[in-house]
């Protein structure tokens, strides 16, 4: 579709060079490919929390409308002891492993029971701090898009709490979807 370029205002609020010409009306041509979106590989990080899970039920419903797949991401984020804070003792190292299985143990149960079975889902357990393992992960697995859970903060907790979907969303490197959960 043609393009037209209109006379621009001059400071005054009149058209600069009043007389209409030929070299006023610019008219472009732009050929603009058409845009072509594939999502192979959806990103769902849960913190098992109702916002995650609702979040989940649209991934996979999303997922089977594409064709895409579900990996499916929980992050243990560290525990660690007032006095060692630089390096884990063999009893917070020993808690990370324990939280770590567990959260493998529940990504399962969740993907066999809220995932279709015709889908392809595969579990993730990631250990660190939970934005900059979801980018990381995203960017790893070259995830085409990342359908996530917010709790909806505002506030004084949101500035206390932080948002780690505001965070995953200006630093993904694929397009973020994210949702509340309806009864929030």
């Amino acid at each position: 579709m043609p393009i037209k370029a209109r006379p621009t205002l001059d400071e005054e609020g009149g058209k600069s060079g009043d007389s209409t010409t030929e070299s006023q009306e610019v008219c472009v041509e732009q050929q603009v490919p058409p845009l072509s979106i594939s999502i192979r590989k959806v990103l769902v990080p849960l913190d098992f929390s109702e916002c995650a899970c609702h979040a989940l039920r649209y991934a996979a419903a999303f997922a089977g409308k594409v064709g895409a797949s579900l990996v499916l991401l929980h992050v243990v984020e560290p525990a660690v002891g007032g006095d060692h804070y630089l390096t884990l003792s063999p009893t917070l190292d020993d808690t990370n492993q324990q939280l770590v299985e567990a959260g493998r143990e529940r990504l399962e149960t969740l993907c066999q029971r809220q995932v279709c079975r015709q889908l392809s889902c595969e579990t993730l357990v990631r250990l660190g701090w939970a934005a900059s393992e979801i980018v990381d992960t995203a960017r790893a697995l070259g995830a085409d898009l990342i359908i996530m859970g917010t709790h909806g903060r505002s506030g004084l907790k949101h500035v206390l709490l932080g948002s780690t979907a505001e965070k995953v969303v200006r630093q993904a490197p694929c397009p973020v979807l994210t949702l509340r959960h309806p009864g929030q």
